[in-house]
């Protein structure tokens, strides 16, 4: 959890906002802690998860999708083997690399004027017999293999005549038979700026009425809009207001056309936007600041909102001053229904007092005329028993705390529960079983020196560059080589002008006379002091001895001595 380094008073999310100067615990290996339950405090998990995102984006619906997947993953069995799309945060691509720029910008089409070009118009004005409002369609290659194969099938070209024959004599067969016939949509031939037309009215009018076409495809409560819907667009003629310039165009189709246009185009325009998902064919840049509902990147975009600065005169508003004095004129009036309150339970007290007091004389008359009748527990009856008040104990500090039970009693004082002596014995040999096998776990990277504390002999850099040559890679044997073996040692160094000299190094070990006797104890004490005197004044032989690692500075021990036996 950030630490906060401002004393003042804060909000929580702004405790557990991470900032570049937040300070962070750093917890290594894993440790002992309840995993948080998202759903036991909604208000406060939300907070948490969503720590350093604004508080009107923490609904976010891929933030919260995002948290929910690392949620699941955490109670999520290892061993499931059912695979689930990961869920991720939408952000724009702007890696990609048009490969024909060079061709769509070429560098000398254009060339600054010396005054620049000022136009008023627009882009839909700009643009050739283009409609209001943006809804322009231009066509792409699937659009134009579309329409050159409904005019090619409306010409009669290829094998589409056929089709079309055989769907003209079944629509006369089922009309004979008194079936009405099923009309489907008949190829018809038309331009390009007909069908860019006819598009583009199909887009407007789908705008117009099912602005949130999208939404409902997605969650399956809206259906698709039949071409019914569309009829009345195109069943009369094209109107001034629908193009950007207020003008007809010359080549537009008039009402009866345009409805043949519309109703062989539906089925493709259909297709291609139930491909989109509901979605304008030709995407659109949604230039709408305030659109946060339908802008998935708002959340994770950065927002320049400057603050309204306010003066203590401007901060209390009349609404704020009507409010609080509404407040205090009521807790007035609070105040004065509780003293009524009071006087009345006074009087009523009051009356209750003098009742009592009358049938107290009452009764004292009656006894006075029937002595007899009276007992001595009726003397109790004559007078109010006096309040014995308690005095505080003076041994405790301070007040024990008592706790209500449901019902209305008070709980004893808590005791500790009680234990037997071989489940405490358990218990605290559990607790630390557990804390060893928590200390091997941080300390597995580690070597313990307490098991091993042997101390290699520190060796000085010059005997370092010395190797021994083992004796099975030199022939030593001579007739006149003495009985004593002698060691060799090779060294490689550079000199000037990056010449390599070997130096050769042949020495004998330093080894004294061992004591003749066995019994003798005087003589090994000599001969163990006279070994570590020369121990460590042995400069010149390698640090290594020519047997290797294994065999250097070993140590025959005998396991029967009574100084490495040990009696259990």
């Amino acid at each position: 959890m950030p630490r906060n380094h401002n004393a003042g008073p804060s909000t929580l999310r702004n405790r557990n906002r991470v900032t570049n100067k937040t300070r962070l615990k750093v917890i290594k290996e894993s440790i002992d802690a309840d995993p948080i339950v998202l759903d036991e405090d909604e208000e406060k998990a939300r907070v948490v998860s969503t720590a350093g995102v604004d508080a009107e984006d923490a609904n976010e619906h891929h933030l919260q999708a995002v948290l929910s997947a690392a949620a699941s993953r955490h109670h999520q069995s290892s061993r499931s083997s059912g695979t689930v799309p990961a869920a991720f945060i939408p952000t724009p691509d702007s890696t990609g690399i048009v490969g024909n720029y060079d061709d769509l910008y070429p560098a000398d089409r254009w060339r600054d004027p010396s005054t620049y070009v000022k136009t008023s118009d627009t882009v839909e004005e700009a643009i050739a017999d283009a409609l209001t409002a943006g809804f322009v369609y231009y066509m792409d290659e699937r659009d134009k293999e579309w329409l050159d194969k409904n005019n090619e099938e409306a010409r009669g070209e290829g094998t589409s005549a056929q089709g079309a024959v055989l769907s003209t004599t079944r629509s006369g067969r089922n009309a004979r038979k008194g079936k009405e016939p099923v009309e489907g949509p008949q190829p018809i031939v038309m331009s390009e700026d007909e069908f860019e037309l006819v598009m583009a009215i199909f887009e407007k009018v789908t705008h117009e009425k099912t602005p949130f076409l999208h939404h409902g495809l997605e969650q399956g409560s809206t259906q698709f809009p039949p071409f019914s819907e569309y009829y009345e667009a195109f069943a009369i003629d094209p109107h001034p207001t629908l193009f950007a310039l207020a003008s007809v165009p010359a080549w537009a189709p008039s009402a009866p056309q345009l409805s043949k246009f519309a109703k062989a185009v539906y089925p493709h325009w259909s297709k291609r936007r139930q491909e989109r998902g509901g979605h304008p064919i030709i995407p659109i840049v949604n230039l709408d600041e305030t659109d946060t509902r339908n802008e998935s990147y708002i959340c994770f975009r950065r927002r320049e909102i400057k603050a309204v600065r306010k003066t203590r005169a401007q901060q209390a508003t009349y609404g704020d001053k009507m409010q609080r004095l509404q407040s205090e004129m009521l807790s007035a009036i609070d105040v004065a229904r509780y003293v009524i309150q009071r006087e009345t339970m006074k009087k009523d007290t009051t009356g209750l007092g003098l009742n009592q007091a009358d049938a107290r004389f009452k009764l004292v008359d009656l006894k006075r005329k029937f002595p007899t009748l009276g007992t001595k527990e009726d003397e109790e009856l004559y007078y109010d028993k006096e309040r014995v008040s308690k005095k505080p104990k003076l041994e405790s500090g301070r007040l024990p705390l008592k706790s209500r039970l449901g019902n209305g009693e008070y709980s004893p004082m808590p005791q500790e529960p009680l234990m037997r002596p071989g489940v405490r014995r358990d218990l605290i040999q559990k607790q630390i079983d557990d804390e060893m096998a928590s200390r091997k776990t941080k300390d597995h990277h580690w070597e313990d020196l307490v098991d091993n504390p042997y101390q290699q002999t520190p060796t000085t850099y010059s005997s370092r560059l010395w190797k021994a040559v083992a004796e099975s890679q030199v022939n030593t044997k001579t007739p006149d080589s003495p009985s004593r073996p002698r060691l060799r040692a090779a060294r490689l160094r550079f000199g000037r002008g990056g010449r390599m000299h070997l130096d050769r190094h042949m020495f004998s070990p330093r080894v004294a006379p061992a004591p003749s006797g066995s019994g003798d104890e005087d003589a090994h004490e000599r001969f163990r002091l006279w070994q570590e005197r020369w121990k460590y004044d042995d400069d010149d032989s390698p640090a290594v001895g020519a047997k290797g690692t294994d065999e250097h500075d070993r140590q025959l021990v005998d396991d029967f001595d009574l100084r490495y036996a040990s009696i259990d």
